[in-house]
């Protein structure tokens, strides 16, 4: 996978984390509190990430502060959407019985 982002103008050193005209290969991703499941999938995600020189940090906040984050209003214009997030995770799940 690194050659993909050498490939793409992205420089990544051993061991630390891509870079490309100055910007740093990296991005936040919200996680609920309430749900070991998907936290765990996270930890996971983050160190596959790390191993291509991304640095996906992970922030575990409530489900109100993700709808906060994803349906936050424009500070210049209240019926837009100004999303001030990178990327969420929310899965489900069940049972099969």
């Amino acid at each position: 996978m690194k050659q993909v982002g050498a490939d793409g103008g992205w420089t990544c050193p051993s061991g630390g984390f891509g870079t490309k005209g100055g910007t740093k290969a990296e991005f936040e991703l919200l996680v609920r509190q309430n749900n070991q499941d998907d936290q765990n999938a996270a930890q996971r995600y983050a160190s596959d990430a790390k191993a291509v020189g991304i640095d996906m940090k992970i922030a575990i906040v409530s489900e109100d502060q993700i709808n906060e984050r994803i349906y936050a209003t424009s500070p210049t214009d209240k019926n837009k959407y100004e999303s001030t997030y990178d990327a969420f995770y929310w899965g489900w799940g069940g049972h099969n019985a």
